[in-house]
């Protein structure tokens, strides 16, 4: 997870294609990541936004997660498909 965070949130890019079939245990323990052939960037504003829901996450503060996921553009709403909060 670490090495996956630190592309994403400090170099900008990810691999679109994370699987187990990508990750091999190496002799010393190590994880091997193979197959990048399918990978994005990030601008700096969303490596921002992913940030804060990390955060958020991490806090168990549902709010900040809502009011990021808003501010990027997205409608988050329960699984019901209630809005989280009434406009």
């Amino acid at each position: 997870v670490r090495v996956h965070g630190v592309a994403m949130l400090l170099d900008g890019v990810y691999n679109a294609d994370p699987h187990p079939g990508n990750v091999l245990l190496l002799p010393d323990g190590r994880l091997g990541l193979i197959d990048y052939g399918m990978c994005g960037r990030l601008e700096g504003s969303a490596r921002e936004s992913i940030a804060r829901v990390v955060l958020g996450l991490a806090a168990g503060d549902r709010a900040a997660v809502v009011d990021t996921y808003e501010r990027a553009g997205y409608r988050a709403c329960w699984h019901g498909g209630g809005p989280h909060r009434p406009h």
